[in-house]
């Protein structure tokens, strides 16, 4: 293991066992994130990137080869994980406030200190007037910043999130990407961010992995030299963006055709 690496995925291969057949998800995926770093997955369908972030979360294991958190084997789910999927799945029955609340009362935290977690959480996603309002009467995009808040509530070290934003319309997706670059950018925390859209990876990563179609294996590896604070909105019209663009898309659009 790299000391300077949070997360290492080390020549990880994973086989998912079907009844018709034992189909090859990665093949030999090695790479490593340093603490702090925002890390893209692009590829097309079906190329194992979820699968990487089932391993990486400890959610399953692979089947050779091996991930690492923090120097140790990711052979378990534990606190310093936090994992975001495209839906936000929110308890129906329960308030926003007291859904950003959840983990935190099956972590045992006492009242006082969950209810100012999720206040000082509500005005860091823009839902301090919605804190009693029920998922049903917020849009789509709303539900997502309070999924979100219930995730940064447990303060992972790691934020593994699967395509958060791909069920948002294409104008809510870009000032959620906003919101997002703007909390991460005031935390150390460590990402790796799943995602079909391109333009996504390069607004928001330090870093894209390119992976090819299935059996998933990584194509190129691409750093991304935008500064920041960066703006999702403005940045389609960066000459610089679109260099990065061609290039990911270039080693990309194969890959999608062979899928």
């Amino acid at each position: 293991m790299t000391e300077r690496y949070a997360l290492e995925a080390r020549h990880v291969t994973h086989q998912f066992d079907t009844a018709a057949a034992s189909p090859l998800a990665t093949d030999d995926v090695t790479f490593g994130v340093p603490r702090g770093q925002f890390l893209a997955i692009v590829g097309p369908s079906g190329c194992g990137k979820t699968t990487v972030l089932n391993m990486m979360a400890g959610l399953i294991r692979p089947t050779s080869g091996e991930v690492y958190r923090n120097g140790q084997p990711a052979v378990r789910v534990d606190r310093s994980v936090g994992y975001m999927f495209a839906r936000p799945g929110l308890m129906p029955w329960r308030t926003v406030s007291d859904n950003i609340k959840l983990g935190l009362e099956f972590r045992g935290v006492r009242r006082r200190t969950r209810a100012e977690e999720a206040d000082r959480l509500l005005v860091l996603v823009g839902l301090a007037n919605y804190r009693d309002a029920y998922p049903a009467e917020l849009s789509q995009g709303m539900r997502q910043r309070a999924a979100l808040a219930r995730t940064l509530a447990l303060d992972p070290e790691f934020l593994l999130m699967d395509e958060p934003f791909g069920a948002l319309d294409a104008q809510t997706k870009i000032l959620m990407q906003e919101e997002f670059t703007k909390v991460w950018e005031g935390t150390d925390k460590t990402v790796v961010f799943v995602t079909h859209d391109v333009s996504e990876a390069i607004a928001l990563a330090d870093r894209v992995l390119v992976f090819t179609a299935s059996p998933g294996r990584i194509k190129a590896e691409i750093d991304i030299g935008l500064p920041r604070p960066r703006h999702p909105d403005s940045l389609r019209f960066d000459a610089t963006y679109q260099k990065y663009f061609e290039r990911i898309w270039n080693e990309l659009r194969g890959e999608v055709i062979v899928s």
